[in-house]
């Protein structure tokens, strides 16, 4: 064989053997036990437990701190976060992880100390989580290491142990981190009792909304649920010609209990608080008061958010505020006037001219709809016109001037005798958007249609004509 190829060979051989000596430098070594190990070996649960102190420590930051933390700490029957304004829980969530933690069984890897920078797993560079029990004393303490042989596992020791294992649970997905683990990107928000309050909607008796001290406490709505025979109904503490739909109150308050809210805010910067223009107050049989009170704006589209009975105030996005804000005629029944096909005897409508007149009478007998004169009309289409009654949806804004002139009047006859009398003005713009004042006879506050409902009622008549 030639010297050149000699040579080759060699050189060939060399670098295979540097990269195998390579490998075995940089690989941790293969497992010389079989036997998966229990490493908590004896059972826990959130009974058994007081505290859990997750740490990840890492170089100091440059304001001095060397671990981001949670603190979960046991607090009556309730679990709250320390560290985050003593926030509770989201009890579900945590117990999950205890119970992942307490089936935590691994797989033995190394004791040698030289190789804890290869696992990511020394003292100063790795993830702690240690539990204490009820009497505060350490029954727990695991160190986690920040490397992952694979996607689905961690190295994981117990503390004051060179033993490392590779764990049967990937625990710092179960903290958030599923690729590298990041301290400043610590999800708080997974294990955080996100729920703005927690009352029972069937135990509210009162809802009230003022505008706040800084307005002069004018109420925006008063609404109270008292029983009417054996029948629990909500009223308007202002008289109103309409009813209200209880259905509708009692969605509005399970909005309010299922609302869950992404932000937590510092309750000690008050001054978010201090020229508050709108305060929800729910009132419970028992004589408890809950209070919501909107703060000023955090950003362009979210407010901050206080909670009486809360050691935290919250931040909520400009959509959630809207769901809050209500007013009384926002709870009004659906078809205000309680009109249907069977119910309506008579229609006289007249409209702005005094040419235009609408008159449908029922003929009971033969369940047909006829002209004052006795022709018969099409039931479809005097069935168009009450649906379009049923239809309307009306407002309240005080202190305005209603013009005079009327575009259309209604009187109505039910089959009970009733007679409903109503006009409907000319425009008025109100809030840059044009409305219609609906005047009903003998009834107090007045109340606005808008002009897609004024739409509605034209088609409907312009169709019977």
């Amino acid at each position: 064989m030639k010297l050149k190829n000699l040579i080759i060979l060699g050189t060939v051989f060399i670098c295979l053997m540097a990269v195998i000596l390579l490998k075995k430098n940089i690989t941790p070594e293969i497992p010389v036990k079989e036997e998966l190990y229990d490493m908590i070996p004896s059972p826990i649960s959130l009974d058994v437990i007081g505290e859990c102190h997750v740490a990840i420590k890492h170089p100091p930051t440059p304001d001095g701190k060397d671990m981001t933390e949670l603190k979960f700490k046991k607090e009556g029957d309730s679990w709250i976060l320390e560290n985050v304004y003593n926030i509770r829980v989201n009890e579900e969530e945590f117990e999950k992880f205890i119970e992942k933690l307490d089936d935590l069984k691994g797989e033995f890897r190394s004791d040698k100390k030289e190789l804890f920078e290869d696992y990511g797993i020394t003292d100063e560079g790795s993830v702690h989580i240690i539990l204490r029990g009820t009497d505060a004393e350490e029954i727990v303490h695991l160190v986690v290491g920040t490397k992952k042989p694979d996607w689905g596992h961690n190295f994981v020791r117990d503390a004051g142990s060179s033993d490392v294992y590779m764990a049967n649970k990937n625990i710092l997905a179960l903290l958030g981190f599923w690729e590298r683990v990041i301290p400043e990107e610590i999800d708080k928000k997974r294990w955080i009792n996100l729920d703005m309050a927690g009352f029972d909607p069937e135990q509210i008796v009162s809802v009230k909304i003022s505008d706040g001290a800084a307005a002069g406490n004018k109420n925006i709505l008063n609404i109270t649920r008292k029983l009417f025979g054996d029948k629990k109904e909500w009223t308007a503490a202002q008289g109103y010609s309409f009813k209200l739909d209880s259905n509708k109150v009692m969605e509005y308050l399970k909005t309010i209990r299922q609302t869950k809210v992404n932000e937590v805010s510092d309750p000690k910067e008050t001054e978010h608080f201090s020229s508050s223009d709108w305060i929800l107050t729910l009132g419970t049989a028992e004589g408890e008061k809950i209070t919501f009170t909107r703060g000023e704006k955090q950003a362009a589209d979210a407010y901050y958010f206080k909670v009486s009975g809360k050691d935290h105030d919250f931040i909520i996005p400009l959509s959630t505020f809207k769901d809050f804000d209500k007013k009384e005629t926002d709870f009004f029944d659906k078809n205000i006037f309680d009109l249907n096909e069977e119910n309506v005897k008579k229609l006289n409508i007249r409209g702005a001219s005094k040419r235009k007149k609408y008159t449908a009478i029922k003929n009971i007998e033969e369940n047909l709809w006829e002209t004052k004169k006795g022709a018969a009309l099409d039931n479809a289409k005097v069935k168009g016109v009450i649906q379009s009654l049923e239809n309307i949806s009306v407002k309240i804004f005080p202190e305005r001037n209603v013009p005079k002139k009327n575009v259309l009047t209604y009187e109505i006859t039910k089959t009970d005798g009733q007679t409903l009398k109503f006009a409907v003005s000319k425009e008025v713009t109100i809030d840059e958007k044009e409305y219609y004042c609906l005047k009903i006879e003998n009834a107090s506050p007045k109340y606005y249609i808008e002009n897609d409902t004024l739409k509605n009622l034209n088609a409907a008549l312009q169709n019977l004509s």
